[in-house]
């Protein structure tokens, strides 16, 4: 399984073509998003840590070190109920956008900057700490968003 030195990621998701992704995370803390542009282990570029600390924080980091985080309790995770997150980039913008709710594009969001050298195509999901449930739909959007 493709891994980075702190976790093993599984189901690898290839977004190459598309600009955006929804994600509906249950769980106590700690579902773990991460950004490859390819599948062997030294891929790893981004991980988005949602409920982080013990559903405290909610990030997005680099190999070496946190590009933003918020405390914003709308992106912590809920144990009892699958909750929405959606993802969206470009490969015209440097901006990967992360934000919560039912519609890409609307809500709260997070925005970081990703390197220039880094193109995003494939996605996996981390459930190794504690059980954390993903539902990635298979829809995607090819939409201008802001």
């Amino acid at each position: 399984m493709p891994q980075n030195r702190y976790r093993t990621f599984t189901e690898f998701h290839n977004v190459q073509y598309q600009n955006s992704k929804m994600i509906w995370i249950k769980g106590d803390y700690d579902g773990v998003i991460g950004l490859f542009n390819g599948t062997r282990p030294n891929n790893f570029m981004y991980e988005i840590v949602i409920g982080g600390g013990g559903n405290t924080w909610t990030g997005a980091k680099s190999k070496t070190r946190f590009k933003t985080k918020t405390y914003d309790n709308n992106f912590m995770l809920e144990p009892k109920r699958f909750k929405p997150f959606w993802l969206t980039w470009s490969e015209a913008s440097l901006d990967i956008v992360f934000g919560v709710g039912n519609q890409i594009g609307n809500g709260k969001i997070m925005r970081f900057k990703r390197d220039p050298t880094f193109t995003l195509k494939y996605l996996a999901l981390y459930d190794g700490f504690v059980p954390v449930s993903y539902i990635l739909e298979l829809q995607c959007s090819n939409e201008n968003i802001p």
